[in-house]
């Protein structure tokens, strides 16, 4: 179950690395700290040349920057920068290509700026779905159009790929809408919850049943 947003049904999961890439620019004895390379200068480069990557329409592929931040005050050049990154693909091989070929940006970035310029992998997870046409699927869908509700499908990054990556059947649902989603100041309604607690007991009754038992 996920707070946001109410309608939503994930039975799938992309392939995915997740990583944070380190610039820190050594401090040399006797040099101008004026001209050493700056660290957010350095990663903006790295970000230009990951934007540059030809990436297939099929398996669908991105590189997602996620966050960064980097520096000691406005006046000074920033020695330290991290950026943090998600590649996702439809295929697993695909994901591994696309990181082979960011880990040679920053290799190559790196010996030209004279920095120490790192990456390094926080998780990763394996593309894994559920068909259609699998009963847990179909049901929930029947229960959620029984309710009034729109199923909209795609793909989930959370727990659910732990449970398909593991041949465990398993699907995410919605609770509720809101705004500013992933923000400081991200609201949730009420309202919508009861009918959001309401689909969940309906699959729940549904699988104690039996009809989303596989044949």
């Amino acid at each position: 179950m996920e707070g946001e947003k109410i309608g939503r049904l994930n039975y799938y999961s992309e392939g995915i690395i997740r990583g944070e890439i380190n610039c820190r620019v050594p401090q040399s004895e006797g040099r101008n700290y004026r001209y050493h390379p700056n660290a957010i200068l350095v990663l903006n480069e790295l970000i230009n040349e990951i934007l540059s990557m030809r990436l297939p329409q099929r398996p669908r592929s991105r590189v997602i920057i996620g966050r960064m931040q980097g520096g000691f005050k406005h006046g000074v050049i920033a020695y330290d920068a991290q950026l943090g990154f998600e590649i996702q693909s439809d295929s697993d091989e695909m994901v591994r290509q696309m990181f082979d070929e960011i880990q040679d940006i920053v290799d190559g970035l790196g010996h030209e700026h004279s920095v120490d310029l790192e990456m390094e992998v926080i998780s990763t997870q394996n593309a894994a779905t559920l068909r259609y046409r699998h009963p847990l699927v179909k049901t929930t869908v029947a229960v959620m159009k029984r309710l009034g509700l729109t199923p909209l499908s795609e793909s989930s990054e959370s727990e659910l790929s732990v449970f398909l990556s593991k041949q465990i059947p398993a699907a995410t649902l919605g609770l509720t809408s809101g705004k500013n989603i992933h923000t400081e100041n991200a609201t949730m309604k009420i309202d919508p919850v009861f009918k959001g607690i309401a689909q969940v007991i309906g699959v729940l009754m549904a699988i104690d049943s039996g009809v989303c038992d596989e044949l």
